[in-house]
């Protein structure tokens, strides 16, 4: 299997705190996930939050998931159904928003 080269892209938090992430080129180059550039002095990684993200499955019954940077890029809204990781197509199965850890 080929190696996946990774590069930071800029996650837009529902709580409206904008950080990177170090992803897939592959899924930044996917337009239907949302993914923008990364935001200069941004904290890469996400602190106490586990990005929304779609499940799919393929055409085999094998799920995968695809983490989706924004709640306006197609994959969320349903405008797109689909998604591809290293050459296969998953079919949207269901969406899971994020979760975030809020201290006191």
């Amino acid at each position: 299997m080929a190696i996946r080269t990774r590069s930071a892209a800029l996650y837009t938090a529902d709580h409206g705190n904008n950080f990177n992430m170090v992803i897939p080129d592959d899924d930044i180059a996917d337009t239907n996930r949302g993914w923008a550039a990364a935001g200069a002095g941004l904290d890469t990684g996400a602190k106490y939050c586990t990005p929304r993200h779609v499940d799919g499955v393929d055409a085999a019954g094998n799920h995968r998931k695809a983490i989706v940077a924004d709640v306006t890029a197609d994959l969320w809204t349903g405008a797109a159904n689909a998604f591809t990781v290293a050459g296969v197509t998953y079919n949207v199965v269901g969406y899971v928003g994020e979760k975030r850890t809020i201290f006191a």
